[in-house]
């Protein structure tokens, strides 16, 4: 479905077209899927190089103070001005969701293979089940989620619900409609507890075939989990995560937003990951580091502590 940006513009307040265009997907200029004819927004100046050097989109909705920076944009391209381009950005999002079939989910249709689910699980008639799942206690499984063959999902787990996403403005706080879907590719076991969000955008959050994830984990709209993935007991992947294959995400670990874990990498107990991390790497910390850095770090401080005791005890 293609949009006129004039014509939805014209649905919320505060937003001045200078020249209309079309598009027919959203998405954000980090996004690793870039659809054409995107509608995208800009209120960091951070982001003006890639706009305007490699990021593919047919219309821009963009701040006062930095229109002037991307002005030079091809005569192509659509543009709305707004004081607050993320608000209008996702007020249209939720104007496209709620009142049109922009996000046209009609065309799904729940389908049902041979499994086994207890009867205190709640199925929406919407989701896609494949051969051989299992289904335990209290689980609820949202519309817009694909299990595919042998996932084994405990109890006490949410699948395909809507994240935590709002816009702030200056009216306040706007909750952003999630439209996307979630796929749990086969052999993919969890315990109980687990909880994993559709995205914001019409995209998938995913979990790739045989990894295993413990209890409590949280993982967030749009991340993607890579095949044969270990993750432990209370991890948070906090949105658009993108984690490679063979990875090892210890208990505890706090992956930040779009940030990617390399293939065969591993965190340690509780770190927090702020970075990219390479390649068979290995990080640990709060903010995390290469692990053998922080072992070094500990025994520096462990040796300054004992030298300072010493020098203590010696003035006594």
């Amino acid at each position: 479905m293609t949009v006129r940006l004039s014509a939805v513009c014209g649905q919320v307040e505060n937003a001045t077209i200078v020249r209309d265009g079309e598009f027919s997907s959203l998405g954000f200029t980090t996004s690793r899927n870039q659809k054409p004819l995107r509608l995208l927004f800009l209120d960091d100046e951070r982001a003006v190089d890639q706009i305007l050097s490699s990021v593919e989109f047919s219309c821009l909705i963009v701040s006062t103070s930095l229109w002037p920076r991307v002005s030079k944009c091809p005569a192509t391209v659509g543009v709305c001005i707004a004081d607050e381009p993320r608000w209008v950005f996702f007020s249209i999002h939720n104007y496209l969701s709620r009142h049109t079939g922009f996000y046209d989910s009609s065309k799904r249709v729940g389908r049902r293979g041979s499994y086994r689910a207890h009867p205190t699980a709640i199925i929406d008639d919407e989701a896609i089940i494949g051969d051989g799942v299992t289904i335990g206690p209290y689980s609820v499984i949202s519309g817009r989620t694909t299990i595919e063959d042998e996932v084994d999902v405990g109890p006490f787990c949410a699948l395909g619900g809507y994240g935590f996403q709002y816009a702030r403005g200056v009216k306040g706080l706007l909750y952003v409609d999630h439209v996307g879907e979630l796929v749990i590719h086969p052999r993919v076991h969890m315990r109980s507890h687990v909880c994993i969000d559709i995205p914001v955008l019409d995209e998938e959050t995913s979990v790739g075939e045989d990894t295993k994830i413990d209890s409590f984990v949280k993982i967030g709209h749009g991340s993607s989990i890579g095949a044969r993935c270990l993750v432990g007991a209370h991890a948070v992947l906090t949105g658009n995560v993108y984690v490679d294959d063979d990875v090892w995400i210890s208990a505890g670990t706090t992956v930040r937003n779009r940030v990617t874990l390399g293939s065969n990498s591993k965190t340690s107990l509780g770190a927090v990951v702020t970075q990219d991390t390479e390649r068979h790497s290995h990080v640990s910390g709060n903010f995390a580091i290469p692990h053998d850095v922080f072992i070094e770090n500990l025994k520096s401080s462990a040796n300054r502590s004992s030298h300072e005791s010493e020098k203590h005890r010696m003035k006594e």
